[in-house]
């Protein structure tokens, strides 16, 4: 059995990190709680994936294009923040479905701590073995950092892997309810305590239900205007020109689409696709 006492880990400490696939692995191991050694497998597929991706697209910007230099620039830009989109989306959906668990955990967790009068240690214990496999891992961390003999610096160490704000919340609140509540209830002020802690467990999980219906529908909806504003230029753009050739044979389309103009009015509006995309899932990082 692996030592409790090395819970945590810093990516830094492994020189097989670098780049792309340190910033990658650093954010897999927030998710999964597994050691950046374990997860560099995984980082290095999606690193592969993503420049798979990126190129492609990269590729079909390009062929919009009559490949000037500033033409292959913007394909350049528009394949990177391509790349940046669809790694970022797919850490949002695993991150999603940790979100997504945690007020049925709350609910559970809120539960047995009433019921052991408590008892931090047996709520956790009991959570755990309820709980949905995407919490469980986080419950586990949680539980080792409380029993162990620093208990304060690890579960601030804790804090600072976990994936979710909700997720350093309740450890904190944890933390705190094992530090002034001991293992069991005691009469008087420790019952007056215990309820304190259930009364912020169930606020937390109402808190938690509200905004994420809140986020679940303006997310929806900003991911959905995200989408159509970064992909709008390419149904545009040969649909028009396809369009317009089949209609005007006699005249030399590819000529009138080639010309300096037509090309710059093109660049044009893929940068500005590219900047509302950025400013659109900037706007979704802060509401989420």
């Amino acid at each position: 059995m692996r030592d409790r006492k090395m819970l945590f880990f810093k990516i830094e400490d492994s020189p097989m990190m670098g780049g792309p696939v340190m910033l990658i692995n650093r954010r897999l191991c927030k998710i999964n709680q597994l050691s950046p050694q374990r997860n560099l497998h995984a980082s290095f597929l999606i690193v592969v994936t993503a420049v798979l991706a990126g190129t492609v697209y990269g590729a079909a910007a390009l062929a919009l294009f009559h490949k000037l230099w500033y033409h292959k620039l913007l394909s350049l830009v528009s394949a990177v923040i391509f790349v940046y989109l669809i790694v970022d989306i797919y850490f949002e959906i695993k991150e999603k479905r940790i979100k997504k668990e945690i007020p049925n955990t709350l609910k559970v967790l809120s539960h047995y701590y009433s019921h052991y009068h408590g008892n931090v240690v047996a709520a956790l214990d009991e959570t755990i073995t309820r709980c949905a496999a995407n919490n469980k891992v986080f419950l586990l961390r949680l539980r080792d950092a409380i029993l162990s003999a620093d208990s304060q610096r690890q579960v601030e160490r804790l804090e600072a892997v976990m994936p979710s704000v909700w997720l350093k919340m309740l450890c904190r609140l944890m933390h705190f309810a094992k530090e002034n509540g001991g293992h069991a209830a005691l009469p008087g002020a420790q019952d007056r305590q215990a309820d304190v802690i259930a009364r912020n467990l169930k606020r937390l999980n109402h808190c938690i239900t509200r905004l994420s219906i809140e986020q679940e529908f303006n997310n929806v909806e900003l991911l959905s205007m995200q989408l159509f504003v970064f992909l709008f230029p390419y149904f545009v753009i040969p649909i028009s020109q396809w369009y317009n050739t089949s209609l005007l044979r006699d005249i030399d389309m590819d000529s009138i689409y080639g010309s300096i103009q037509a090309q710059s009015l093109t660049a044009a509006m893929m940068m500005i696709s590219n900047l509302g995309t950025v400013f659109i899932h900037w706007m979704r990082k802060l509401q989420n």
